[in-house]
């Protein structure tokens, strides 16, 4: 996946400084115009801090690598858009905030990647605040979005 931004070399090393240094945040919002490859980063960026072969990016080899590249790792949650405005609902941020308290299964983190954030209904930006204000340590929010407002 690290291939598809091969000329991104500022984004490409911000992920890796995160891993090496180990001063993760709990909470990153990825910002740009539509088809730039922010869905496409938020799951390499999650690929990186849970690959358990390498010290600075994704190996692409380990068991941890190939469960996130095929959406089906335990500790990452993919919450995605439906489509058009209000279309990420309460529910959605309701199911994230009952399993941000829980541990890890595998990885250090649970990651939970929120897809076009900008579609988000108002209850649940709203719901969403509790877990942005008082993250659990394991626990890290992802979010992509058109612009930053």
């Amino acid at each position: 996946m690290s291939e598809q931004f091969y000329s991104n070399h500022s984004a490409l090393s911000a992920l890796e400084n995160i891993k090496k240094s180990s001063r993760v945040c709990h909470a990153y919002l990825i910002t740009g115009e539509e088809g730039l490859g922010k869905k496409t980063f938020a799951r390499l960026f999650a690929k990186t801090l849970l690959c358990t072969q390498s010290e600075t990016a994704a190996c692409n080899n380990c068991q941890s690598c190939k469960k996130v590249d095929s959406l089906s790792h335990p500790d990452v949650e993919l919450i995605r858009s439906k489509g058009g405005k209000s279309s990420i609902h309460i529910d959605a941020v309701r199911a994230i905030k009952s399993g941000a308290y829980v541990l890890p299964n595998e990885g250090r983190y649970r990651i939970y990647i929120i897809e076009d954030a900008q579609n988000m209904s108002v209850p649940a930006t709203n719901a969403l605040l509790k877990v942005l204000e008082e993250p659990p340590a394991h626990t890290l929010l992802i979010l992509t979005a058109v612009s930053a407002d």
